[in-house]
């Protein structure tokens, strides 16, 4: 009985919690062969790549952020 919703929860669209993880485990590398064929079987690909530009340009504004911030520190410009 646990085994079929194992199975009915495998057959489900995924949730954007589920979707984040995927594309937060993907882009460090620990990503499983069978998590990542579970996911290419229940969600679309649309979903992924939505998802991943969006993490991807969120990752990037931090960088930059960061990266001004300590700037400013180091030549003396920082408040």
């Amino acid at each position: 009985m646990s085994e079929q919703k194992h199975q009915d929860d495998d057959d489900a669209p995924p949730r954007l919690r589920e979707v984040l993880g995927a594309v937060f485990a993907a882009a460090i590398g620990i990503r499983s062969r069978e998590d990542q064929e579970r996911d290419f079987r229940r969600g679309s690909a649309a979903q992924y790549v939505v998802v991943g530009v969006i993490a991807t340009l969120l990752f990037v504004a931090v960088v930059f952020g960061v990266v001004k911030f300590v700037l400013a520190i180091a030549v003396g410009e920082g408040g």
